[in-house]
């Protein structure tokens, strides 16, 4: 019985048996590519974490044994399928993707359905899905019925009453913008990380690349380089698309991306935004740190290297904002006012590790 190898394996040597028969590997991403070919009663929302987590996933049965794809093949993930699939079981060594597609293809509601919702179950007040409170209701309906009030009983002041109600309202919005300027002015600043931070490959925490992307596929070729440009020794980047957009989907899979890349594709919903897509990421995100690119960003080449030395100097710090630097500013006029409208704020309120270059 191949269940009593591996054991055996696992047993003598410390770990499971490295390599399947090339038959039997064929036929289990054969199955793993072809959504029908996995049983899903063998796996269990319950424990979609442990699958994610440690990169496994029952997919079918071979006779009386339980076929198991992973990506690694160590002992932890050979302890992790005993305790979710019984001890019975099959270990198929497979490429990360293979799995990762695997996962999409059973849990395709669940995630679909976490990354809309999953924030608003956790924690409502952090969610955007309710826009006003009840309180702000009773404040709007108030206002409306003063509104109302005052133009039926002075139809004649309603246009000036609107135009010093606007006026209020840009004055506070005004207002607001310099209270900010002065708070960030007097926050200490932490100290600018110039000095190139080294570090080992073995004491680097796993840095998490999400890269949301749609209709984008003149842009694959150029992200793709710019995030292989990274000088940091352990990455792991996601490459976020929409089911829809099959022509990235292609132009990514074509490019052969190494063991640091994995290619997510969210299922459609009513609604359609790049924090959706990050929110079905998150579950696949192996790495202590997370950082969000776009297709445009050209990171520079120690910017992960910075930011962890930034964080490691303000342990108090849960974001940083790096400085945008915009490589075609010269190209109109409009470009131009956006960015003197951006820079003076990113300057004063946030620390800036650097990010882009030409």
């Amino acid at each position: 019985m191949a269940a009593a190898r591996i054991a055996g394996d696992i047993f003598a040597g410390g770990g499971v048996s490295r390599e399947a028969p090339v038959a039997l590997r064929g036929s289990v991403f054969a199955r793993v590519l072809e959504t029908g070919g996995i049983d899903s009663s063998l796996s269990h929302e319950q424990h979609l974490e442990t699958y994610l987590e440690h990169l496994f996933l029952p997919t079918h049965r071979d006779g009386g044994e339980i076929v198991v794809v992973a990506a690694r093949d160590d002992l932890t993930t050979w302890r992790a399928a005993r305790e979710t699939c019984g001890f019975s079981i099959c270990i198929v060594a497979c490429p990360r993707q293979v799995v990762v597609d695997a996962i999409q293809a059973r849990f395709r509601d669940r995630l679909a359905q976490d990354a809309q919702f999953a924030l608003d179950r956790a924690r409502p007040a952090m969610s955007a899905r309710r826009v006003l409170t009840q309180t702000q209701r009773w404040i709007i309906v108030a206002l409306l019925a003063v509104i109302t009030s005052v133009g039926v009983a002075s139809p004649q002041q309603v246009q000036p009453a609107a135009y010093v109600a606007l006026a209020a309202l840009y004055a506070a919005t005004v207002g607001l913008r310099y209270l900010l300027f002065a708070a960030g002015w007097s926050l200490p600043k932490p100290p600018r990380q110039r000095a190139r931070l080294r570090v080992a490959a073995c004491e680097a925490p796993t840095y998490s690349v999400l890269v949301p992307l749609f209709h984008e596929a003149n842009m694959m070729g150029e992200i793709t380089r710019a995030l292989r440009r990274l000088d940091y020794p352990n990455l792991d980047i996601k490459l976020i698309f929409e089911e829809c957009d099959t022509e990235t989907i292609s132009a990514a899979r074509a490019l052969e991306l190494d063991e640091r890349f994995e290619i997510l594709v969210v299922p459609p919903s009513s609604i359609r935004t790049k924090p959706r897509a990050c929110n079905y990421a998150l579950p696949f995100v192996r790495g202590e740190y997370v950082v969000i690119f776009d297709a445009e960003d050209r990171p520079e080449p120690d910017q992960l290297i910075k930011a962890v030395a930034a964080f490691r100097a303000r342990p108090d710090f849960a974001c940083f904002q790096a400085r945008l630097a915009y490589y075609n500013a010269e190209s109109g006029g409009i470009l131009a006012n956006g960015l003197m409208a951006q820079t003076p704020l990113r300057r004063i309120f946030r620390y800036e590790p650097g990010m882009a270059g030409k």
